[in-house]
C-alpha cells in the first residue's frame, strides 16, 4: 500500500476453478450405525453376515467393502433371520409374523420376492437339506413355507403335544399334574443331525419325537420332577413339595444323534437319550448335578418357617438357547469332544455372560451280553458311558458388560448341524443402557481343544491352540490383567466399522491429515496378527472413472475416535483405500475405513493396576475419557479424563521391556512405564499427570513429543 513502486498485477490462477459445475460437494458415505440388533445370522459357504433390527433394517456384510441393507416393507422389528442356502435365499420373520423371503442370486442389493402372514410364531428352522421352512406356531401345529415354489405349503404337522395328552387321558392314565394348555405351544424344532426324516419338536410341555413322512409319534420326552426334588429352583422353592413339570424353553441335539440337551424355565438342564423316554440321563443347573434327584437330608435340613419367611428368590434366569458342537479334532471316526454353549440359567446378581462345557468324546465299545437291554429302554452300559460323556471336562464363562441376549456360532464352511459343527468365532448380541450392539470372540475358548480356529484378514487358518491354558480346568474371563499383560482370555474379533463403533461406544472423534512419512509409521504393520471375523461374501468394485485416478494424489486421512469403553481407536480413512487393485477385476482389497487394531488404546491396562488406579479421581466404571491430543510424528497420544487427569501413552517400541517402578520429584507426575500393554498393541502407557489442580480447560502435545 505505501510502497513507492507500480503494484505488480499477477496472474489469477484460480479462473479454471471457479465454475460451480467443476464442484460437487456432498456425502460421499453415510454410516449407518446399529445400535438396536435383535438378531444374526451366517451364511456359512460365503461368509455373509446378517444383522437384524428393531427399525426393520437387515445390515449384510461380506469381504471388504461389501456392506449392503434390507428395509422390510414396513419399519418394524426383525424377529427371526437365517439364509436358505440350498436356494440362496435370506429369510426374515418380522414381529408382526409375516415371512419376508430376498434372493441373493442379483446383483447389488438383496431383491424382494414375497412376503407371507402366518398365525403367532415361536421359531423358525431352516436346513441345508430342505427346501421348506418349519415355522413353530403359539397353537402347537407346525406349517412350512415352500422355497423352490416361494409360496405356503399344505405339508402341516398338527400338534402331537394335545394329541399326546389325548391319547394318555383315554388310556386311562392320571395325571400328575394340572391340565396347562401353554404346555402345548410349540417353541422350538431342530432336525436329527443323522436322520433328515426324523424332527424334534419342544413344546412348553416336553419334546416329540416325529417322521416327517408319517406325522406320526416316535417318542415323548416329558420331565417331571417329583415331590422333594431340587430342579433348577432349588430346595428354597415354596412348592418343592409337589409334583412340577417345568416349561421347555430351548432344545440341542449332540451332533451323534444319539441323545440330546432340553432347557427349561426353572434353569435346569434335561439330557436325555433319544432311544429312552423313560427317565432322563442327568438333570442339571449350571452349578449342580442330578437335581431331580431328592437328597432326604438337604431335604430334611429345610426348615419351614425359614422357607415362608422368605419373600424372594434367587430363581435362576431360563435356558434361553442351547447350541451343541463338534470338531474335526478327533482320530476317532465316531467324533471327539464337544462344546455345550449355555445362554441363561445364571443366578441375578451375578456377572453377566454366556457359559461353555466342554464334554468329553461319546465313542463307547460293545455292550456286553450280561446283562441284557430292557424292552423298553437302552442297555444300562451305553446309558454309563452317556451319562460319564455328559459331566463336563472344563467350563468357561465369556463374561460381558451388559445382558446377553442372544448368541451365533460360526462355523468354518460347513452349515450343517444347525450350523454349529466346528465353529471358530462367536457373536453376542449384549444390551448396555437399552442399546444392543454385537461383540464378537474367538470360540471355542483357549485351552478346550487343538484344532484349527480363526480365519484372518490376511491369511486363512491359524492354529491358535493355547498351550499356556492346556491344563488349566477353568480358565479366567475374558479380560487383561495388568501389570503382567498375560492374556488370560479369548482374543476379541474384529468386526465390521459399523459394529465395532456401536459396541465401544463413540463419545467424539477427530479426522486428522498425515504427510506420507508419518502415515506410513501409522500404519506400519505388527508382528502380531489380529483376528478378523473372516467373512468372505459378496464382491465391491471400485470406480473407474478418471477423477477416481486423482484419489492417490489426496492427503491420507485418519479417524481418532474415543468410546465409552474407555478406549480410543484408530482407523484409516484415506481415500487411496478406494483405489483398485491391479487385476482386471477391480475388487476393493480393503474396508473403508480400514481399522487399526495395533494402535488402539485401552485404560483398562491402568485401571487394573493397583498402584496407578488409587490415584484417579474417578471409579472404575465412571472414567470418561474427554479429548484425545495425537503427536503425529512422535507418535504420542495425550488423553484427558473427565475428572481432570491427563494420560500419555507412547510407542511400545521406545519404551523399556521390563521396567522398574520408578519415581520423581515432581509429584504430579506419575511413570506408567511399568505397565505391560496388550500383545500386540503398539502404544503403552507412559506418565500421567495427577487431577489436583480441577478439570483440564486445553492440552496440547509437540510434535516432537514429550
Amino acid at each position: 500500500m505505501f510502497s513507492k513502486q507500480p503494484e505488480i498485477s499477477l496472474a489469477d490462477l484460480s479462473i479454471d476453478l471457479r465454475d460451480k459445475d467443476d464442484w460437487s460437494v456432498e456425502a460421499l458415505k453415510t454410516y449407518d450405525v446399529p445400535l438396536d440388533v435383535t438378531t444374526l445370522a451366517i451364511e456359512p459357504i460365503s461368509r455373509i453376515l446378517a444383522i437384524g433390527t428393531s427399525s426393520g433394517i437387515i445390515h449384510i456384510f461380506g469381504r471388504a467393502g461389501v456392506v449392503s441393507t434390507i428395509n422390510l416393507p414396513e419399519p418394524i422389528e426383525v424377529r427371526f433371520l437365517q439364509f436358505a442356502v440350498s436356494t440362496f435365499h435370506i429369510v426374515c420373520l418380522d414381529c408382526e409374523n409375516r415371512l419376508h423371503v430376498f434372493s441373493l442370486l442379483d446383483l447389488g442389493k438383496p431383491k424382494f420376492i414375497v412376503s407371507a402372514r402366518f398365525d403367532p410364531i415361536n421359531s423358525i428352522t431352516l436346513s441345508p437339506s430342505h427346501t421348506h421352512i418349519f415355522l413353530a406356531t403359539q397353537h402347537g401345529d407346525i406349517k412350512t413355507f415352500d422355497l423352490t415354489c416361494l409360496r405356503k405349503s399344505p405339508y402341516s404337522i398338527p400338534n402331537l403335544w394335545s394329541l399326546y395328552e389325548e391319547k394318555m387321558t383315554a388310556s386311562g392314565v392320571p395325571s400328575l399334574l394340572p391340565s396347562d394348555q401353554s404346555s402345548a405351544h410349540a417353541v422350538d424344532v431342530v432336525i436329527h443331525p443323522r436322520n433328515l426324516e426324523l424332527l424334534f419338536i419342544a413344546y412348553s410341555g416336553g419334546v416329540v419325537l416325529t417322521d416327517l413322512t408319517e406325522r406320526s409319534t416316535i417318542r415323548v420326552y416329558e420331565l417331571i420332577l417329583l415331590p422333594g426334588a431340587p430342579g433348577g429352583a432349588g430346595y428354597d422353592s415354596h412348592d418343592i413339595l409337589t409334583h412340577r413339570r417345568p416349561m421347555v424353553t430351548s432344545l440341542a441335539i449332540h451332533p451323534s444323534g444319539h441323545f440330546f440337551a432340553a432347557g427349561y424355565d426353572d434353569g435346569c438342564i434335561a439330557f436325555w437319550a433319544v432311544d429312552d423316554d423313560n427317565k432322563p440321563l442327568l438333570v442339571r443347573t449350571l452349578h449342580d448335578l442330578d437335581v431331580n434327584i431328592l437328597d432326604p437330608e438337604r431335604l430334611d435340613a429345610l426348615s419351614i418357617s425359614d422357607t415362608l419367611k422368605k419373600t424372594t428368590l434367587s430363581l435362576p434366569e431360563p435356558i434361553f438357547k442351547l447350541s451343541w458342537s463338534s470338531y474335526p479334532n478327533s482320530p476317532d471316526p465316531r467324533g471327539g469332544e464337544t462344546t455345550l454353549t449355555i445362554l441363561g440359567g445364571s443366578i441375578p446378581g451375578k456377572p453377566f455372560g454366556l457359559s461353555v462345557f466342554l464334554f468329553p468324546p461319546f465313542n463307547p465299545s460293545e455292550a456286553p451280553s450280561d446283562p441284557p437291554a430292557p424292552a423298553s429302554s437302552i442297555h444300562p452300559f451305553y446309558r454309563k458311558a452317556m451319562y460319564e460323556s455328559l459331566v463336563p471336562k472344563k467350563t468357561f464363562i465369556y463374561n460381558t458388560c451388559g445382558i446377553v441376549q442372544d448368541h451365533l456360532l460360526l462355523p468354518h464352511n460347513i452349515p450343517h448341524l444347525s450350523g454349529n459343527f466346528d465353529p471358530y468365532a462367536i457373536l453376542l448380541i449384549t444390551e448396555v443402557n437399552t442399546a444392543r450392539t454385537v461383540e464378537a470372540y474367538q470360540f471355542p475358548p483357549p485351552g478346550f481343544l487343538k484344532t484349527i480356529q480363526i480365519p484372518f484378514s490376511d491369511q486363512e487358518v491359524v492354529d491358535t491352540n493355547d498351550k499356556e491354558h492346556a491344563d488349566t480346568q477353568k480358565p479366567s474371563p475374558p479380560s487383561i490383567k495388568s501389570p503382567s499383560g498375560v492374556k488370560s482370555g479369548p482374543d476379541p474379533l474384529m468386526t465390521p466399522f459399523c459394529l465395532s463403533i456401536g459396541t465401544s461406544g463413540v463419545l467424539g472423534g477427530q479426522l486428522l491429515q498425515l504427510d506420507n512419512e508419518t502415515y506410513q509409521s501409522f500404519t506400519t504393520k505388527s508382528s502380531v496378527v489380529h483376528p478378523s471375523l473372516g467373512l468372505k461374501g459378496g464382491q465391491a468394485y471400485t470406480e473407474t472413472t478418471s477423477e477416481s485416478k486423482l484419489l492417490k494424489y489426496q492427503s491420507h486421512r485418519i479417524l481418532v475416535t474415543r468410546n465409552q469403553d474407555t478406549t480410543v481407536t484408530f482407523f484409516d480413512f484415506s481415500p487411496q483405500l478406494l483405489l483398485p487393485n491391479n487385476t482386471a477385476e477391480s475388487l476393493l482389497q480393503h474396508d473403508w475405513p480400514k481399522a487399526l487394531p495395533g494402535l488402539t488404546i485401552r485404560l483398562h491396562d491402568i485401571l487394573e493396576d493397583p498402584q496407578s488406579s488409587e490415584l484417579l479421581m474417578a471409579t472404575y466404571d465412571n472414567v470418561v475419557i474427554e479429548s484425545v491430543n495425537l503427536a503425529a510424528q512422535a507418535l504420542e497420544v495425550a488423553l484427558t479424563l473427565k475428572s481432570g487427569e491427563v494420560l500419555v501413552y507412547r510407542s511400545a517400541e521406545n519404551s523399556p521391556r521390563h521396567p522398574p517402578r520408578a519415581m520423581l520429584e515432581d509429584t504430579d507426575i506419575v511413570l506408567l512405564d511399568h505397565i505391560l500393554s496388550q500383545t500386540g498393541t503398539r502404544m503403552s502407557p507412559h506418565f500421567m499427570l495427577i487431577a489436583d489442580k480441577g478439570p483440564v480447560a486445553a492440552c496440547a502435545l509437540s510434535d516432537i513429543g514429550t
